[in-house]
């Protein structure tokens, strides 16, 4: 599964712990993580993460971000924010795409998230789409844009 890990200047990327790609893929297959059998996704993780963009190594411009992530179905985007443990993000199940007015995208499947602290996932943060027709914001000068149909 790709990762596009993308922000501006004020965010630098981090590499991210085998738990926290557990979670994710929990969370992309719907799994409930208090279900007793939920711990046997740790026998094998169904997902192959590979890095695609990274901000301290590639730059934080859009247009290297489309350059690099449009057109690639199901990524999942991770920024930690600077000077802080937390991590925040987002999974597109549809491809990322360029769009020179603007493109809303529409799915049920995509979610944000927020890790709080490296060390206690306990205070991780799921929000789904409340939206579906406006889950997905595509514009050329914007990087990964979840639209503002999550939570309040």
């Amino acid at each position: 599964m790709p990762l596009c890990t993308c922000g501006h200047n004020t965010i630098d990327i981090v590499e991210i712990a085998i738990t926290k790609h557990l979670i994710q893929s929990l969370w992309i297959d719907k799994i409930d993580i208090k279900n007793k059998y939920a711990y046997t996704r740790e026998l094998y993780l169904p997902y192959e993460f590979k890095l695609l963009l990274r901000g301290s190594r590639d730059g934080f411009a859009p247009k290297k971000s489309h350059e690099l992530c449009d057109n690639i179905p199901r990524i999942v985007t991770f920024i930690k924010i600077k000077g802080t443990e937390e991590i925040i993000g987002g999974y597109n199940p549809l491809v990322w795409k360029s769009h020179k007015d603007g493109e809303l995208g529409k799915t049920k499947d995509s979610f944000i998230f927020s890790f709080k602290s490296k060390n206690n996932l306990k205070y991780s943060v799921l929000s789904h789409v409340k939206d579906t027709n406006k889950a997905l914001f595509y514009l050329n000068e914007c990087g990964p844009a979840f639209n503002i149909m999550y939570g309040k």
